[in-house]
């Protein structure tokens, strides 16, 4: 740390008298895209269904350019990841003065049986990225046991072999 007797004023060059005073425009607020999901089909998943529909929409003050959903599963100790869908924004820039119109999402997910981590990335014209998840649970399937018919008894009154 520096004491404050230790320090001075900067003074600085003065700028030339025939310059023009330009005051310094500053934008430096620039705001990660804001992630819309429908969250009812989480209340109204069947747990035996093997897919799951994810709708919604990314917005922003600036156009977005693309949006990625992912899906993450436990095997034992290990995590597999997936990248479901990778959907770049086809549509034109916004007019100018006019707020860019919002991405629309529209995923239909294939599920593995356990836990499943749907994670929904969107990012925007200055590379900013923001997330939404969500975490399903899907019954692994039922184990199916087939048993082999018994042998046929022998008809009454016919040798045996």
């Amino acid at each position: 740390f520096v004491a404050a007797a230790d320090v001075k004023p900067y003074k600085g060059r003065r700028p030339a008298k025939n310059s023009a005073r330009v005051a310094p425009s500053w934008n430096a607020f620039h705001q990660a895209p804001r992630i819309e999901l429908d969250t009812r089909v989480v209340d109204t998943f069947a747990p035996d269904t093997p897919t799951l529909r994810v709708q919604g929409q990314a917005t922003d003050d600036t156009r977005i350019i693309d949006y990625s959903v992912y899906v993450y599963t436990k095997h034992g100790r290990r995590t597999k990841s997936r990248k479901v869908a990778f959907v770049p924004n086809d549509a034109p820039p916004a007019k100018e003065g006019q707020p860019p119109a919002p991405m629309k999402i529209d995923q239909v997910i294939p599920l593995n049986p356990g836990l499943n981590r749907i994670v929904v990335v969107a990012r925007d014209e200055h590379r900013l990225a923001s997330t939404r998840t969500l975490v399903i649970h899907r019954r692994p399937a039922p184990a199916v046991s087939v048993k082999t018919p018994a042998k046929a008894a022998a008809p009454t009154g016919a040798p045996s072999p």
